[in-house]
């Protein structure tokens, strides 16, 4: 994915993805004890569909951009490159947590029938008994699978190309309440078909927005309207939850849309070299996989810090730092070696 800061350049997306992050921490700690108000509660759900929606961008753009083409050496690339950014610390949590939960209770929770679903995503609802985040992980992976799919759709030359890619849209949406009404599945679709409509609308935003389809709006503007929109689905989540998981969905795609938009504008904007805070904001973004994955374990190993929302978030982030330093960043380096012979990001 691209790097927070090139030249200096603010990268919009990942600096989201670092807010995403610690909105998902304190969403588990603190909104989870009421200690916060409706309106500014970010839901954890909200994160994840906005996380999806800007993977959807990543991948599409690796896809449109012709970083990837349609190859077979390609899409080996791009599959391999896929495993090394998600694989690593997904193994080493679950590793960790394995370790921690059969020392904390004399016996292994993982057996060897769990290890295809378990470590391996092999999975339609996704549930991880060794962290509780890690079903996003699940969905993430299997998406990879089917992305280039997906690209290739997009970048086709078709009479009325965009009303038949809005309609293609239209039925990701529908699936949530058709799979509720036919098949009893819950609002709650921890599974690929129900986030669906995230990755997708990420992937057509970035389409958009190479073939300058987006409109100019006022950044100061943009933000407005992006909190504002925030607020709305933050109240739904809180005081009508289904509206939430239907409504709300669709208004968080068009979120996601605006934060492409919001990305466009800011594109090439530079910072100085003693902006500490956008440093720091873009920095967060590199690590915010880590933060997100690492926060879980303290909450269910060290629960007495779970509501002091400060310091749960401190040593996520810390731990986000090492991982990174000591375990990403090395696996990262191989896509960047590899690159130099023909490997892409």
């Amino acid at each position: 994915m691209p790097q927070a800061v090139t030249g200096k350049k603010i990268d919009t997306l990942l600096i989201i993805r670092g807010l995403l992050a610690i909105a998902v921490v304190v969403f588990h700690s603190a909104t989870m004890h009421e200690n916060t108000t409706a309106f500014i509660n970010i839901p954890g759900r909200t994160a994840v569909w906005m996380f999806f929606g800007i993977s959807g961008y990543v991948i599409g753009y690796g896809f449109f951009t012709e970083r990837y083409q349609f190859t077979k050496k390609d899409l080996g690339v791009f599959y391999l490159n896929r495993f090394l950014r998600i694989y690593p610390l997904f193994l080493l949590l679950s590793l960790l947590a394995w370790i921690t939960g059969s020392l904390a209770s004399g016996q292994s929770s993982l057996h060897f029938k769990d290890v295809l679903p378990q470590l391996l995503m092999f999975q339609f609802n996704h549930d991880y008994m060794f962290s509780r985040v890690f079903w996003t992980l699940g969905i993430e992976v299997q998406f990879y699978i089917i992305a280039p799919l997906l690209a290739a759709f997009i970048m086709g030359r078709f009479p009325y190309k965009w009303f038949l890619l809005a309609g293609v849209y239209f039925l990701f949406v529908c699936w949530v309440p058709f799979a509720f009404y036919l098949f009893g599945q819950s609002f709650d679709g921890r599974n690929l078909p129900a986030n669906l409509s995230h990755f997708f609308i990420g992937m057509l935003a970035c389409k958009l927005m190479l073939e300058k389809k987006l409109p100019a709006i006022n950044k100061a503007l943009l933000i407005i309207i992006i909190l504002a929109l925030l607020a709305v689905t933050n109240y739904l989540y809180a005081h009508h939850i289904d509206y939430y998981w239907t409504a709300g969905s669709v208004t968080i795609d068009f979120i996601i849309l605006l934060c492409v938009l919001l990305h466009k504008e800011v594109s090439g904007t530079t910072y100085g070299s003693k902006n500490y805070l956008l440093r720091a904001f873009s920095f967060l973004g590199v690590i915010s996989y880590g933060v997100y994955a690492w926060h879980p374990y303290f909450i269910q190993y060290t629960p007495q810090i779970e509501r002091k929302t400060l310091i749960l978030i401190l040593v996520s982030v810390s731990a986000a730092f090492l991982s990174y330093q000591f375990v990403e960043k090395p696996v990262l380096s191989l896509k960047g070696k590899r690159r130099k012979a023909g490997f892409g990001n």
